[in-house]
């Protein structure tokens, strides 16, 4: 509930700011506008908000994980994804002209569901904060994806990616004069998994640079919440 709650709030917050509290218009052109003066004119606040949501998911998922002794993972990424699609819903437009971005938007969808379940599903045996750092490590497995696609990746990437493992490693495992891999559970496991599939959607997302990343956004919204409905049913 708390969860739920979280991203009500700042769905609401965005709603706020981009509509004053009016229905949305599906009007891309007038709500573009409208974020994008939200992002130049409060640049601190807005990315302080997003940066709380985002930073406190781990820990509240853990206490609605850990609350209930039903599974709630699907409800919770269901929720989830459901405010995302409602406060960008003024931007999904399905036109016959856009079949290519509906393409890319599914499939940004599928990798967001895959990330975020196997997250969620992850708390019920790990802790929030190793499953953070595991988690994390997404960004460090991008230049992995990009190398096996050909692409050269310079000597201090591969250094600080390096870096990252060890340390989460560390922490992982235990203290360095008790290092051992019996710590480990299949939360951290899928925790692993999960920072696959989020470094796939940075990948993927990154290929798909369109002049429309907020009905793209939208699409992908749209799908991971269908997927996190068909689960929860």
């Amino acid at each position: 509930m708390i969860l739920v709650l979280k991203y009500a709030i700042v769905g609401a917050v965005l709603l706020r700011h981009a509509y004053g509290f009016k229905v949305p218009v599906p009007n891309l052109a007038k709500n573009s506008k409208n974020l994008e003066h939200i992002a130049k004119s409060r640049p601190t606040p807005t990315l302080l908000l997003v940066t709380a949501a985002w930073g406190s998911q781990h820990s509240i998922a853990k206490i609605a994980i850990d609350s209930t002794s039903e599974n709630i993972v699907p409800i919770l990424t269901t929720a989830r994804f459901a405010i995302a699609a409602l406060a960008l819903s003024p931007f999904f437009v399905w036109k016959k002209e856009d079949q290519h971005l509906i393409r890319q938007g599914i499939e940004l969808g599928i990798l967001a569901f895959a990330g975020f379940a196997l997250q969620t599903t992850a708390l019920q045996t790990t802790t929030a904060t190793r499953s953070a750092f595991i988690l994390y490590l997404n960004v460090k497995l991008v230049p992995i994806i990009l190398a096996s696609r050909g692409e050269m990746i310079d000597i201090f990437t591969w250094i600080n990616a390096l870096l990252a493992v060890i340390g989460t490693a560390l922490l992982c495992l235990g203290s360095s004069e008790n290092l051992s891999t019996q710590d480990l559970t299949s939360g951290d496991f899928l925790s692993l998994t999960a920072a696959a599939f989020s470094a796939l959607f940075i990948v993927r997302l990154s290929d798909f640079a369109s002049e429309n990343p907020l009905q793209l956004s939208a699409i992908s919204a749209v799908c991971t919440c269908l997927l996190s409905t068909v689960e929860v049913v």
